[in-house]
């Protein structure tokens, strides 16, 4: 072991002689670059378009996502149109058919009175009776109930100034307003 610490004397004692036979020069060169290693370059170029590639990849992912949510949102109101569209066609096909043109009505006979019969004032009132007689008819026939209601309740206000045969025309008519009203038929009856 004291050797060792002998050898380790000697050699500090030499660094320190061969140390100072050195010129204190206080200008040091500038560093030197080591050489770059052959394909150092291709590596730094091969990173960059790395890096770019990933970018690039990240837009294009983001624009194909909002193209995606834009058909995505078109292909729902698509849908909803057509769910719409069969609710309607379903509605259509199972709602009741009830035949409410003026063609699918019988034609209603004018009550058949001759002057000689009917004093003179009381045509004009039996002229009054006959247009809501046609009124109601005709609301029943386009399904507007209220209106053929109104134009019954005043057909039955003057039912007693009216000839007889009125009567039985009068409760046919409600007859036929009733079954239209609960969509069980059109029919409209003759006189």
């Amino acid at each position: 072991m004291r050797a060792l610490k002998t050898a380790a004397v000697l050699m500090m004692g030499l660094a320190f002689v061969a140390g100072c036979d050195k010129d204190d020069d206080k200008t040091t060169p500038p560093p030197v670059s080591a050489p770059k290693a052959p394909g150092e370059g291709v590596i730094d170029k091969m990173k960059d378009n790395t890096s770019n590639a990933i970018e690039t990849g990240k837009e294009k992912t983001a624009e194909a996502m909002n193209a995606v949510k834009k058909e995505a949102v078109e292909i729902k109101d698509k849908t909803v149109e057509m769910k719409d569209s069969m609710v309607a066609k379903v509605h259509e096909a199972t709602a009741p058919k009830i035949e409410t043109s003026a063609s699918a009505m019988p034609a209603v006979a004018a009550p058949t009175m001759t002057p000689t019969t009917v004093p003179s004032n009381d045509l004009s009132l039996i002229a009054t009776a006959q247009k809501y007689y046609e009124q109601a008819t005709s609301y029943i026939a386009k399904n507007d109930f209220t209106s053929a209601s109104n134009a019954i309740a005043k057909l039955d206000g003057m039912r007693g100034q009216l000839p007889v045969e009125w009567n039985k025309k009068i409760d046919d008519l409600k007859v036929v307003y009733d079954k239209a009203k609960a969509g069980v038929g059109n029919f409209i009856p003759k006189m």
